[in-house]
């Protein structure tokens, strides 16, 4: 079996159906993420009015800034990052 890729025109449709009949169409990478895009937009346009407006105003202004610790490092990182610097001792 051969697979035809193609865009969304229906003329390359039609011009594979006679040239191959034979042949499975298929949408290509970009016109594949085309449409998803194009359906989460009309889906996020659908939807819109059901969005709650931002408070117009900050509904709490501390005086000073929330400071957000710091993570601790995975094990993976910590490991990677002595590989790392195990490598360029030996480098």
């Amino acid at each position: 079996m051969k697979v035809i890729c193609r865009d969304r025109s229906s003329c390359y449709a039609e011009g594979a159906r006679i040239g191959a009949p034979q042949a499975e169409q298929a949408a290509d990478r970009h016109h594949l993420w085309a449409n998803l895009g194009q359906a989460v937009e009309k889906t996020v346009n659908g939807h819109r009015s059901r969005l709650a407006e931002p408070p117009s105003e900050p509904t709490d202004t501390p005086d000073k800034p929330h400071v957000v610790p710091p993570q601790t490092e995975l094990k993976i990182v910590t490991r990677l990052r002595e590989q790392h610097a195990a490598a360029h001792e030996l480098w």
